[in-house]
């Protein structure tokens, strides 16, 4: 054999000498028999391990081993078990209130908009009394908002939201009150300045005057009248007196004047005796008369405290 010949030979009994390490195939796993996984590559992740459509999937590759994969695995089947389906568009009645049960069943705060049949439920859920005598004010502001309860009642309202409404009205109202109070008493004060002692006089013609006309004399008897009212009233009964006619005073009527009327008489007294000799026997009734005016004025006589009293009643 020559030298060419022996060469071939020999390296074809090499070929043959050498044998490929082949992975065996693994069989499916029979039935009760543990599934068998396939190994891992050391040097690799547990990705390696999968076909390659399956390696290029963005939501593995999170997982670098496998008991990561199984973790996550379990943990989604969990989550399944706690998940609540929506029901889809065509769900019966009965689908959707299965569903709603499981809302409120897992989450006890969620509210659930209310329908005609549930109403009254909801309502009672959100704090509204159920009836109007539910609703309670704090004792300083009394029983003048109770005509308000059936209105709250009907605007469904909690007794919180009740009393911060009512709050807010009866503070308003008292201070409108109160400003109204002090505008009645500075027009009342200008009124007995302006009348002094006179003012008792013409309160009660005023008053007689409102009970001939037939109107407001409920104000006068309570002692309530406005001064614009006193002042109108009075008009009337200087009117109506210069017709003569009688409106059933009880008191006869003294001769105490305005200081305006007390000034003006004064004056025409001054001029009377002007030049007049002591020994006219006009002098002293003159005299003592002007002395009397002045005694009435208001600075001799102190403030003048109106009595509000039924004088004028027959």
């Amino acid at each position: 054999m020559t030298d060419a010949a022996e060469q071939i030979t020999s390296e074809a009994n090499s070929e043959q000498s050498t044998t490929t390490t082949e992975t065996p195939v693994e069989q499916p796993a029979a039935v009760g028999e543990p599934v068998k996984t396939a190994p891992v590559p050391e040097s690799g992740s547990f990705l390696d391990s999968l076909p390659e459509h399956y390696r290029q999937e963005p939501s593995l590759q999170k997982y670098k081993k496998q008991e990561d994969f199984l973790d996550g695995y379990l943990a989604l089947e969990r989550y399944k078990g706690n998940s609540i389906s929506i029901p889809k568009e065509d769900a019966t009645p009965e689908q959707r209130q299965e569903y709603l049960e499981k809302l409120k069943n897992h989450a006890p705060e969620l509210i659930v908009k209310p329908g005609e049949e549930n109403k009254d439920e909801f309502w009672s859920m959100m704090g509204t009394p159920e009836n109007p005598d539910g609703y309670t004010l704090p004792e300083e502001m009394g029983d003048a908002m109770d005509g308000f309860k059936d209105i709250a009642h009907a605007a469904h309202l909690t007794n919180d939201q009740y009393n911060t409404v009512m709050k807010a009205v009866y503070e308003t109202e008292t201070q409108r009150a109160q400003e109204y109070q002090a505008q009645q008493k500075e027009a009342a004060d200008a009124l007995l300045n302006e009348w002094g002692a006179a003012y008792q006089d013409r309160y009660n013609q005023a008053y007689a005057a409102a009970r001939a006309v037939g109107m407001d004399h409920e104000q006068f008897s309570q002692g309530v009248a406005s001064p614009d009212t006193i002042r109108a009233y009075h008009k009337i009964y200087e009117m109506i007196g210069k017709e003569g006619k009688d409106l059933g005073l009880k008191e006869v009527i003294s001769d105490r004047k305005t200081p305006d009327e007390i000034n003006k008489r004064i004056g025409e007294i001054m001029d009377e005796m002007k030049g007049m000799h002591s020994s006219d026997p006009r002098y002293k009734p003159l005299l003592d008369e002007k002395r009397k005016l002045y005694q009435m004025k208001p600075e001799n006589q102190g403030p003048v405290q109106p009595q509000y009293v039924d004088s004028a009643s027959g």
